[in-house]
């Protein structure tokens, strides 16, 4: 989701980092951030497209992933995509983890809590909300192909 002008997503992961790196007794200097807003283009559709292509390989090499999560998150279908491709790891590999990071209240849109992320059912992907809806056939693909993850 891109951000508002308070930097509100940006204070949440900042948040949302912290909480981790204190629950699992990390040093900052050993993580590394992939956020799918700043590593996919959001401008150019070939560089967008490549991006996307890659996505089930990002999230592979991620150990650990934070959804901002808030009451449309689930509604969005992009962020369905990577809860899937993260839930299939967590499944095969049993190395991954995902967190989501949950707002204590509406009025302070920065502090929140740090929990385990639950398994999600899968929604079909014609009920979740998408920006640019040339954008269903990928989405529709990569629900398909995060299946291959979680194959033995």
């Amino acid at each position: 989701m891109p951000d508002d002008g308070a930097n509100a997503q940006y204070s949440r992961m900042l948040n949302a980092v912290e909480a981790l790196i204190c629950q699992r007794g990390l040093t900052a200097e050993h993580v590394g951030l992939w956020l799918d807003i700043a590593c996919i283009d959001q401008e150019d559709v070939e560089s967008r497209a490549r991006g996307i292509d890659s996505l089930p390989m990002a999230v592979l090499q991620c150990d650990v992933m934070i959804s901002l999560e808030d009451d449309e998150y689930y509604n969005r279908a992009w962020y369905a995509v990577e809860v899937r491709l993260m839930q299939e790891l967590i499944g095969a590999c049993h190395k991954h983890e995902r967190w989501r990071h949950v707002l204590l209240s509406r009025e302070n849109t920065a502090d929140g809590l740090l929990e385990r992320g639950q398994e999600r059912s899968q929604v079909p992907i014609t009920s979740l909300s998408v920006t640019v809806k040339s954008d269903l056939p990928k989405i529709d693909f990569l629900m398909r192909q995060s299946k291959l993850l979680g194959a033995p």
